[in-house]
């Protein structure tokens, strides 16, 4: 980002790309819950630990089910991951 706005538009990258960047987005999220995961089991807070094993359940079954030229689905879903990554992350202390 440049002066808070992004360096492309999503619509405009090649289908390749956009793909790339849709199932990273799902990466991250995931690697961010499954960390949640791990630190909430540690705590002693199972029904929390099960809470995010099944919200990465839910991301892998919806990536898993778009194809590869959705592209309103992957930006849609890009983005969506994108923002929950960033509230876990703002959320933690």
């Amino acid at each position: 980002m440049i002066n808070n706005q992004p360096l492309f538009k999503l619509e405009e990258l090649e289908d390749s790309v956009l793909y790339d960047l849709f199932y990273e987005a799902g990466t991250i999220l995931g690697g961010k819950l499954f960390k949640l995961r791990q630190e909430a089991k540690a705590a002693g807070n199972l029904q929390l630990a099960e809470d995010y094993r099944n919200e990465a359940r839910e991301m892998r079954r919806i990536r898993e089910s778009i194809a590869s030229n959705d592209r309103e689905s992957q930006i849609r879903y890009k983005n969506q991951w994108d923002k929950r990554a960033q509230e876990l992350r703002e959320q933690r202390p």
